[in-house]
């Protein structure tokens, strides 16, 4: 096998062979040259140690000249290209500051315009404004009356169920600590009334016309009294008559119940007549004396100034 020919140096007139040791590339032309025929000086070692930590370029004298050449021209170049950004400069800054002068200029014409027209505007949007605030006053008055209003009709439809539920109940009584009886239901509202008619005979006359109905109210688990009694009559009068009776007993295995006796009263009803319950147990407790409720509220009732008995037969 025959052996691979070198390349020769690539300096003119040299013909010796070329070999990696002592020969150095054009980095333009790429042409390869004796250290010694292109005058590089230094060992080797130092000149490969340059080549890789530094950005070295090595050109042959033509490369050189091309690109010594190029650089000239590239300086040149770049010295027109800055001279004409430098009078393109001026030629902007000097523009600007004429339209910048002609701005201004046409701005401080117009203010005095601009300025009517503010005054102007700012007058209209016053104007607007306190009409604004008078309209919302009136709004929020209108608002106002439109909710005491409702507020009106609300509390009159409650005050209209409040007297529809007093109607209703204007005729009834409720009798309570009235034993019940075990048994049928038929025959424990006999019962009932015959226990009634019992309590009551001696103090008041209760005819079957008198009566329009009779039942024992419902009452929760937890309640171990008996149940009370509603007794709805036929009149007023007849109602009026049986709240009149007091100290009423009956007598169940020899022993004396005390019954009572109440008015059937709405649920605000019973929270007013409680609430006078307390304010008459509160002045009672401060030392207030002659007192009483009527009509759920406390009021003052006036004692004999007199003793009657001295004016007794």
């Amino acid at each position: 096998m025959s052996k691979r020919k070198k390349k020769p140096c690539s300096k003119v007139g040299c013909t010796d062979e070329l070999n990696n040791e002592n020969a150095i590339n054009c980095d333009k032309c790429l042409n390869k040259f004796h250290f010694t025929c292109v005058d590089v000086e230094g060992s080797i070692s130092e000149i490969y140690s340059t080549l890789k930590t530094t950005d070295f370029l090595w050109f042959c004298e033509l490369c050189k000249s091309r690109v010594n050449d190029a650089l000239n021209l590239q300086k040149t170049v770049a010295k027109d290209i800055k001279e004409e950004v430098s009078s393109l400069k001026c030629w902007f800054e000097n523009q600007l500051k004429t339209l910048e002068e002609k701005f201004l200029s046409k701005v401080e014409t117009q203010s005095d315009s601009l300025d009517l027209n503010i005054k102007s505007y700012s007058d209209v949007v016053s104007k607007n404004l306190k009409k604004t605030a008078e309209t919302n006053s009136a709004i929020s008055c209108l608002t106002k009356n439109c909710n005491i209003i409702k507020s009106n009709i609300e509390s009159r439809k409650d005050e209209e169920k409040e007297e529809i539920l007093r109607q209703q109940k204007i005729n009834n009584v409720i009798i309570f600590n009235v034993p019940e009886s075990a048994g049928d239901p038929e025959e424990a509202i006999k019962e009932d009334v015959r226990k009634i008619k019992t309590i009551l005979k001696d103090e008041i006359e209760i005819k079957p016309e008198d009566v329009k109905t009779i039942f024992r109210k419902q009452q929760s688990k937890e309640n171990k009294r008996p149940r009370a009694i509603m007794m709805k009559f036929t009149s007023t009068e007849k109602k009026h008559e049986i709240l009149k009776l007091r100290n009423l007993f009956f007598k169940d295995s020899n022993e004396n119940i005390q019954v009572y006796i109440h008015q059937d009263r709405t649920f605000n009803e019973r929270m007013q007549y409680k609430k006078a319950r307390e304010e008459l147990n509160e002045r009672r407790g401060s030392g207030e004396e002659n007192l009483t409720i009527r009509n759920g509220k406390v009021m003052k009732y006036h004692p004999f100034r007199f003793d009657p008995q001295s004016y007794w037969g």
